[in-house]
């Protein structure tokens, strides 16, 4: 008797511990940054559990020139906490900018021509934030990029993904239902095609050529609006990260 009821409690405990952690912070995993080939440098994990890896990402510093930038990128604002990445943005004004965010990148440490990429993340959510993930060419003369997504902080009901060039018949953009809470993006990259999954399900197909050159990856909060309304909690969270090269047949 005494047997069957702490085999009850044992099981009771488990299932309140799977109800816990499916209603709360997506699950932890049980690997930590990895370099699965370091001779290549093909693939990489990052789940975020101890520091962000400098030999990989860049901390941006820096207001860019746009007239859809209204933020100035500080690395205070990328934070670990809690097994998750936190890009934040604030309402403070640093250096003639009334609101101050965060940006990293791989560019010179991790570039590459075709692969794949699968992050966890949930976007920041306030009026004037775009919670973005890209590719941008390592050429500095070219202007293409890959927006794998950009997700407004607003109330907008749709975000987006695409291939965005200079000459418009390579231009290729589609909009997709926005999810305002942790979702597992796959991106994948071909010399034939690039397609983007949501939790399993095929959102986009490209109908043009992708870009045949070499890029590197830009995760970013920025804020778009000069009077975006930032909420205290506005940030852009990230669980993990999966990077990996298509192999060429020299590799």
């Amino acid at each position: 008797m005494l047997k069957r009821i702490l085999v009850s409690i044992v099981v009771i405990l488990v299932i309140t511990l799977i109800i816990f952690i499916g209603t709360s912070k997506p699950t932890a995993r049980n690997y930590n940054v990895t370099v699965f080939d370091a001779k290549n440098n093909s693939s990489l994990i990052f789940d975020f559990d101890a520091q962000l890896d400098e030999n990989y990402w860049n901390i941006i510093e820096d207001a860019y020139s746009s007239d859809q930038e209204f933020g100035y990128y500080l690395p205070k604002n990328i934070i670990l906490h809690h097994n998750l990445l936190e890009i934040n943005a604030f309402a403070e004004t640093y250096k003639g900018r009334n609101y101050t965010t965060g940006l990293i990148n791989t560019k010179g440490k991790f570039e590459f021509q075709y692969g794949r990429i699968i992050i966890k993340c949930k976007p920041a959510e306030s009026s004037g934030l775009l919670s973005t993930i890209r590719l941008l060419p390592v050429d500095p003369t070219s202007s293409t990029t890959i927006d794998i997504i950009g997700i407004p902080g607003d109330d907008t009901n749709y975000a987006w993904t695409g291939i965005y060039s200079p000459d418009q018949t390579k231009t290729d953009s589609h909009a997709f239902p926005k999810n305002n809470s942790f979702a597992i993006y796959e991106f994948n990259w071909t010399i034939d095609q690039i397609t983007l999954h949501i939790d399993n399900q095929l959102v986009y197909t490209s109908n043009v050529i992708p870009p045949k050159e070499k890029m590197y990856l830009n995760i970013n909060l920025s804020v778009n609006q000069s009077d975006a309304t930032i909420a205290p909690d506005s940030k852009f969270l990230i669980d993990y990260i999966f990077l990996t090269k298509q192999r060429t047949a020299s590799q």
